[in-house]
């Protein structure tokens, strides 16, 4: 990083390219390829990238625009505590007969996962029949507790949708992806405070501004 150099280190460094670079040109390297195609895509790219700074050095968002992407968008900033029970099944029952287990059938991961939702309809209690019943042996101890997840969290569509259509205290139906049938339960919703979110809103409102400018 030249911003970083002293003075002897920035010439010998400087030197040390400038002759390289000399070597390079008598050689006609950039008249051969794939350098010429690779150098052009080089020059084009560093052209866009200044070209991108200097958009983003011009831009102005007022406090006043932040706090009313905060507002707009404030159902992205919730969070969900979750609570989920696993019944797995085997898509490949030939690898779980090579682990001398036997078969578990999507049917029969289905019917147990409707007789864990009937429980749960007839007052059970969530963690106990988590701690009993769930696959994720990760999850079961604490009762099925996951955690916090937000709309942006690394999720499948369909089980996401499936969560952030609950409401507290709510139990999803069993939702089938990945060679499971999950349950999930929602503990608890909150939402992020506009401080903890505020470098997500920037980011989002300058790529919005820079694109406006572009088109």
């Amino acid at each position: 990083n030249i911003a970083h150099m002293n003075n002897k280190s920035f010439v010998d460094t400087y030197a040390n390219l400038l002759a390289l670079s000399n070597a390079s040109e008598q050689a006609g390297l950039l008249e051969r390829e794939p350098f010429k195609s690779q150098f052009e895509f080089n020059r084009l790219n560093f052209l866009a990238q200044i070209y991108l700074s200097q958009i983003n050095s011009t831009l102005s968002i007022s406090d006043e625009e932040k706090k009313q992407y905060y507002e707009d968008h404030l159902p992205n900033y919730s969070e969900a505590n979750v609570s989920a029970i696993h019944v797995e099944y085997d898509p490949l029952p030939e690898l779980a007969e090579r682990a001398g287990r036997e078969p578990v059938s999507e049917q029969d991961a289905w019917a147990e996962s409707e007789k864990l939702l009937l429980s749960l309809r007839q007052g059970a209690e969530f963690a106990d029949v988590a701690k009993e019943h769930s696959d994720d042996k990760l999850t079961a101890d604490s009762g099925g507790v996951v955690g916090w997840l937000s709309p942006a969290s690394d999720l499948a569509p369909t089980l996401k949708k499936a969560i952030f259509e609950l409401k507290p205290g709510q139990v999803s139906q069993a939702i089938k992806d990945g060679g499971k049938f999950y349950i999930f339960k929602i503990n608890e919703v909150r939402a992020k405070t506009y401080s903890e979110v505020l470098p997500d809103i920037l980011r989002k409102i300058q790529s919005a501004k820079v694109q406006e400018k572009l088109e």
